[in-house]
C-alpha cells in the first residue's frame, strides 16, 4: 500500500499511513526539508554537504573529506586509477562505484541473508540455476501431457502390467522406479537432463522474483557492472 500511495498525500492521511525516512527514499518521496536542514548540523562535513545542497559551494569543495580510501573523480569527472570505491557528484546526484562485497555490507546493510541478492543479481552464475534433487522424479508423473501418459500406460501393457486410468494412480516413486527398472541407462541419461532443465527453469524463476524484491526494497537505485 506504502507504494502505491507514496505519491498521493490525501489518501495517505486518510488512511493514517506514515512513512519512515527509509520508505521515502525507497518510494521516490524525497525527505522533508525540516529534516535536512537539522541533519546539516551535525558535523563539519554535514555542514559542507548543505552548502554543497544549497548551491553555495561546487562538489569539489568536499573532496577533503573522502579520504585515502575514495576515488574522487569529482564535479568535472577527473580520471581516477582505483576499479572501485569510486565517488563521482554532479549537481543532482552522488554516484558511488563500490565493490560488490562492499555494497552488500555498508550501503545494503544484507548481512548474512546476502543470498538472494546474489541470485538476484546472478552475481556467481552464468544463469541463474538451482540444484535438484533426483527425488524429485517420483513427483512428475503428474506432470505429463495425454500424449506420454499414453505412451507410459503402452509400455507397461508391452510389460504385461495393468495400465493407468490417470496419474493419481501411480504411488509415489513408481513411476521413477518403473522406468528405472527397464530402461536403466535410457532413463538415467534422461532424468538427468529432467532435473537439469528443472534447475535452469526453477532457478530463472526465483532469481526474477529476486530481482523484483531487490529492486522494491532498496533504498537507493543501484547497477550491478557485471549484469
Amino acid at each position: 500500500m506504502k507504494k502505491v500511495l507514496a505519491d498521493k498525500p490525501e489518501l495517505q492521511e486518510f488512511f493514517k499511513v506514515e512513512y519512515s525516512n527509509e520508505d521515502r527514499l525507497r518510494y521516490g518521496m524525497g525527505i522533508r526539508e525540516d529534516l535536512i536542514n537539522d541533519w546539516s548540523k551535525t558535523n563539519d562535513f554535514s555542514k559542507a554537504v548543505w552548502e554543497v545542497y544549497k548551491g553555495n559551494e561546487s562538489p569539489d569543495s568536499l573532496e577533503s573529506y573522502f579520504g585515502d580510501d575514495i576515488g574522487y573523480t569529482g564535479h568535472e569527472g577527473k580520471y581516477s586509477n582505483r576499479e572501485d570505491n569510486i565517488l563521482m557528484l554532479d549537481d543532482k546526484y552522488v554516484w558511488l562505484d563500490i565493490d560488490y562485497e562492499g555494497y552488500k555490507e555498508n550501503v545494503a546493510g544484507l548481512g548474512d541473508d546476502d543470498w538472494y541478492f546474489d541470485m538476484a543479481l546472478e552475481y556467481y552464475h552464468d544463469a541463474p540455476y538451482e540444484e535438484i534433487d533426483s527425488e524429485e522424479l517420483h513427483y512428475l508423473v503428474c506432470t505429463l501431457d495425454e500424449e506420454n501418459l499414453l505412451k507410459t500406460n503402452e509400455l507397461l501393457e508391452l510389460m504385461g502390467e495393468e495400465p493407468k486410468r490417470d496419474c493419481h494412480e501411480w504411488d509415489e516413486g513408481e513411476w521413477d522406479e518403473f522406468l528405472d527398472t527397464h530402461f536403466r541407462k535410457e532413463w538415467e541419461n534422461a532424468s538427468n537432463n529432467m532435473l537439469y532443465e528443472l534447475g535452469h527453469g526453477l532457478g530463472y524463476m526465483r532469481s526474477k522474483n529476486m530481482k523484483e524484491v531487490v529492486r522494491d526494497e532498496s533504498l537507493f537505485p543501484f547497477k550491478y557492472k557485471g549484469g
